[in-house]
């Protein structure tokens, strides 16, 4: 197919832990419900740009830019945080949870019937640019 490019937009994606319960004393296991929110927000950015293909190998490079702390974090020097431009951000959610959210997306909005194609996963996080909004980028590439 080629290349593609999704943005989602606002804070990345993710997925949380699953949550248990007793209900009329049987155990049922249920996503979270922002899980399921983000999880269609990356399937309604795919499906907008039209991404569809058949399960060849793909690659999955993900930018996840959350939203620019008011103050510098400890570990950031004073001249890295004085640039202005983006930075590594260093801080919980871990990549694989904003990975899973954006491959069931992925999956849910039909672009792959299993995300067993992935054959090279890139996760980057990021704190934005001064000015930058938070989103993230999802460059899909197949045939490698």
């Amino acid at each position: 197919m080629g290349d593609a490019l999704l943005v989602i937009p606002g804070t990345p994606p993710l997925t949380r832990r699953a949550r248990a319960t007793v209900r009329g004393g049987r155990a049922a296991v249920y996503s979270h419900p922002a899980t399921q929110t983000d999880v269609g927000r990356v399937a309604l950015a795919a499906q907008l740009a039209g991404v569809r293909t058949d399960d060849g190998p793909v690659v999955v490079i993900i930018d996840a830019v959350w939203p620019r702390p008011g103050s510098r974090p400890a570990w950031l020097s004073r001249e890295a945080w004085a640039t202005g431009e983006q930075v590594a951000r260093v801080a919980k959610p871990d990549c694989d949870n904003v990975a899973k959210a954006v491959m069931d997306g992925l999956t849910a909005a039909g672009v792959w019937a299993d995300d067993a194609c992935v054959v090279e996963l890139v996760v980057r996080k990021r704190m934005a640019a001064r000015g930058q909004a938070p989103e993230t980028r999802v460059y899909l590439r197949w045939g490698s």
